[in-house]
């Protein structure tokens, strides 16, 4: 906790934003590296937004990017649901979320938006999930 606050403070101005994520190893034989994305900047409901996307993003293209020079690349990611305690994302909504940044950033099968009000709609789809 204390090196991941050093790295805070020394490489993001003391704020690692919603969309940046820090990774750094753990000297843990099992888990050997931590990311930190943020969901939210301070505790509260994150339910109406892309927190958890953003965040997710953040953690896949970190990864992307540590692997395209790394010795030994990260080949899994354990997660949790991203904002579903304190920001109330319902688990269904997260997934949703997660999925979406996992098809943009892995699977390379979401196109970049041709016009702003396409994105604009699938930010709506995101942020404002409704079970049916």
């Amino acid at each position: 906790q204390q090196r991941l606050q050093e790295i805070i403070q020394n490489e993001h101005h003391g704020e690692l934003l919603i969309g940046n994520c820090v990774l750094m190893e753990t000297r843990h034989p099992h888990i050997p590296y931590l990311l930190s994305c943020p969901t939210m900047r301070v505790p509260g409901d994150v339910s109406n937004t892309m927190n958890a996307f953003l965040a997710f993003k953040a953690a896949l293209l970190k990864v992307k990017q540590y692997n395209a020079t790394a010795e030994k690349p990260i080949e899994t990611i354990l997660c949790p649901g991203l904002g579903t305690l304190t920001g109330h994302i319902s688990p269904a909504h997260c997934a949703l979320q997660m999925r979406y940044a996992y098809e943009m950033v892995v699977k390379g099968t979401v196109p970049f938006p041709k016009r702003l009000w396409d994105e604009a709609s699938v930010q709506e789809k995101l942020a404002n999930f409704k079970m049916t």
